[in-house]
């Protein structure tokens, strides 16, 4: 069956180039169009919908007002597309906020031209349309809060070290666009899997178990929302909560949340330090995927220094290149790689693929 998609957006012109997009995948059908998210609540719950395209910013009333609205009384996937910069890291906090996906950036019409481009939208939309959603509880949780100053992160010298040929212990941060990178990368390793995998997703309130029954569906590994302490355990994939954060402890994984925290998801940056400084830390992987911000890049850094092995995803296979942007700056990253190259690595680690680095 088609995924059925519901385009929102006040041009019509952008309406018509997600039109031309799925015309020529017959994977997609597109189901309807507003103008506006007050037009879009009105007629999305009269129809069968599996995936929300909805622009952030539109007149009367904007994409993360009616994404909150659905998720409120008509939960269904989402994601905002933007044309705004990726480095405007308060789009992607809202989007959290209120309950989307991800946010991906509004194709060009030059971009039609480009198979790969292309390919890679429809990839997200379609894994993306697969993640079950819950109703979401009202919260007023970070509203009207301002983003503290970004501070200036000095590079450092590169640290020579050869790559490893075994791992006890992977670690993956991911934000906008990253259920669909990790469950690409789920699928395409081994099961069982020869080592645990940590996942720190930054995701909304009440998606993390949802999420986590959702990668372990599709994946066919033991995936796990952590809600207690918990060992580490070869073949067992722990995906962080959305109201706390990990931390590595020896071969333990524990649950921390301070009273007061204003964010909804797990910190990348807390959970790759405690792994840094663990008994684990030179047999560990840390990996920074695709994301806005720079969650990750401090912690990716700490890991790398203390002897750890680090990977950034790439610019061309990130739906946002910011967090593995920023790790690249400042030297944290070992390897950059593409996602599939991600992949090829971990299978080479495991033991059943090769890798190449050229």
């Amino acid at each position: 069956m088609a995924i059925r998609v519901f385009l929102v957006d006040d041009s019509a012109n952008r309406r018509k180039i997600w039109r031309h997009i799925f015309e020529g995948d017959e994977e997609f059908v597109v189901v309807g169009e507003a103008k506006n998210g007050k037009v879009a609540i009105k007629q999305i719950p009269s129809e069968e919908v599996d995936i929300v395209l909805m622009a952030s910013m539109m007149p009367v009333m904007d994409g993360f007002d009616a994404t909150r609205w659905l998720m409120e009384n008509n939960p269904l996937p989402v994601l905002l597309v933007s044309e705004q910069s990726n480095s405007e890291l308060d789009s992607e906090r809202r989007a959290a906020e209120v309950g989307a996906l991800g946010l991906i950036d509004q194709p060009s019409a030059d971009e039609l031209t480009g198979s790969v481009a292309v390919n890679s939208v429809c990839r997200t939309i379609r894994i993306s349309s697969q993640v079950p959603v819950v109703t979401r509880r009202h919260t007023s949780r970070g509203r009207n809060k301002k983003n503290a100053p970004s501070k200036m992160i000095k590079k450092t010298a590169p640290i020579s070290k050869e790559a490893p040929s075994r791992a006890s212990l992977i670690m993956i941060g991911a934000s906008t666009g990253g259920p669909a990178a990790l469950a690409r990368v789920l699928l395409g390793l081994p099961r069982p899997l020869p080592w645990p995998v940590i996942l720190i997703q930054h995701i909304t309130l009440d998606f993390a178990q949802g999420m986590a029954q959702w990668l372990a569906k599709i994946s066919g590994h033991d995936v796990r929302l952590v809600e207690e302490s918990i060992p580490l355990r070869d073949g067992v994939v722990l995906v962080a909560p959305d109201c706390a954060d990990l931390v590595v402890e020896g071969d333990w994984v524990d649950i921390r949340c301070e009273p007061g925290r204003s964010r909804s998801y797990a910190s990348i940056d807390r959970a790759l330090k405690s792994a840094a400084h663990s008994s684990l830390t030179s047999e560990t992987v840390g990996i920074l995927l695709t994301g806005m911000g720079s969650d990750g890049a401090e912690g990716l850094k700490s890991l790398r220094q203390r002897g750890g092995w680090t990977i950034a995803q790439d610019r061309d296979s990130s739906i946002v290149w910011g967090m593995p942007r920023v790790a690249a700056e400042i030297d944290a990253a070992c390897q950059v790689l593409s996602l599939d190259a991600i992949i090829e690595f971990l299978n080479t680690l495991s033991g059943t693929g090769r890798f190449d680095s050229e």
